[in-house]
């Protein structure tokens, strides 16, 4: 019985993609129980350098034309059985021995499904659930965990902003596995080298589309709550990001005139995506 899916998009970077794999091979407890789907674009040349015969565990492959972050998650999901499911990039390794059993305990902990799980990645480490782990049932319930409009990044920063709320609405449901690692390897790290699939995220291409994705984070939330039959729902947000006055009004309702968020979150977020709003403004769209 499959427990734990992975779900990885990868493109050039079959040496990584290799290492990870023996990575899962020597911590994992119980390699039966994990599956490894991975989307390859078609015309990645490096796909064949990959070594699958090594694999240990289930894992299958899927090709497809070159599109958004959103939607390479979203068709490895489609593809997986697991009832936690953990998004995971090509450049990380697993370093903690038995780490499945840790999130087959975290799903146990959780009978309702409602969590978000993340592991230490020695980078970000509890800031951000880099690598976010859901449960099967809160996935069945609220449809659509990775929306497509996501390029390339802010998948994690979603899911976070969303349980945010329930944390405010509600109870934390956030589950840092700290002894869990699974090392982020990145170039800002100093870990890795500055490659071309680092070299072609937009930084900033995503801001509108988290901004615009309040809806959908609003909506999940109180689908959510109802199902923890709690009495708070989260307040509705319209939002506009057609000029920069608009997009600055939009964030200051989304973090503070909705009273979605705790105080301490909803400040930092609100200058933090306030002061990238100008900076595209004044400096990248230049």
């Amino acid at each position: 019985m499959i427990k734990i899916s992975l779900l990885l998009p990868s493109r050039g970077r079959p040496k990584k993609f290799n290492r990870l794999i023996s990575s899962i091979n020597k911590t994992t407890f119980d390699l039966s129980s994990i599956e490894l789907i991975s989307i390859h674009d078609n015309d990645d040349e490096s796909f064949e350098e990959i070594e699958f015969k090594k694999c240990k565990f289930k894992n299958i492959q899927i090709k497809s034309e070159q599109s958004s972050m959103g939607f390479y998650n979203s068709a490895c999901l489609k593809k997986s059985s697991g009832e936690s499911i953990i998004l995971i990039n090509d450049d990380v390794i697993f370093k903690t021995k038995d780490w499945d059993k840790l999130v087959i305990d975290l799903a146990l902990k959780h009978k309702d499904g409602v969590y978000l799980g993340y592991g230490n990645d020695l980078f970000k480490g509890p800031k951000l659930p880099t690598f976010p782990i859901l449960n099967r049932t809160l996935i069945e319930l609220i449809k659509d965990p990775y929306p497509l409009e996501y390029k390339g990044a802010f998948i994690d920063t979603h899911l976070n902003d969303l349980f945010q709320i329930i944390r405010k609405k509600y109870q934390d449901r956030f589950e840092y596995l700290e002894k869990f690692v699974i090392e982020h390897l990145h170039y800002r790290t100093g870990k890795s080298k500055v490659d071309e699939i680092y070299l072609k995220r937009d930084r900033f291409g995503d801001d509108n589309a988290f901004l615009k994705k309040i809806k959908t984070r609003v909506d999940h939330s109180n689908l959510i709550l109802e199902r923890l039959r709690s009495k708070n729902r989260a307040s509705d947000i319209n939002v506009s990001v057609d000029t920069i006055t608009q997009k600055i009004f939009s964030i200051f309702k989304i973090y503070i005139l909705s009273n979605n968020y705790k105080f301490t979150y909803a400040v930092k977020q609100w200058i933090y995506f306030t002061l990238r709003a100008i900076y595209v403004f004044l400096v990248v769209r230049k």
